[in-house]
C-alpha cells in the first residue's frame, strides 16, 4: 500500500476516501452543491475531449 507523509512527518497509508471526503468539502466552501459540481465539470471534460 502506498504511504502519504503528513505536514508534521507523520506517515499513514493512502486513504482515497479522505481526498474525496476534502475535496466534497471544498466544493461546498466554495457555494456549490456536490452534484452541482459533479453536472458542471462532467460538462467541462466532455467538451474538452471533443475539441
Amino acid at each position: 500500500m502506498t504511504n502519504v507523509v503528513k505536514k508534521k512527518g507523520k506517515i499513514e497509508p493512502f486513504n482515497s476516501n479522505k481526498i474525496k471526503g476534502a475535496l466534497q468539502k471544498a466544493t461546498i466552501d466554495a457555494g456549490y452543491t456536490v452534484e452541482e459540481k459533479k453536472t458542471s465539470s462532467t460538462k467541462c471534460y466532455s467538451t474538452s475531449i471533443k475539441s
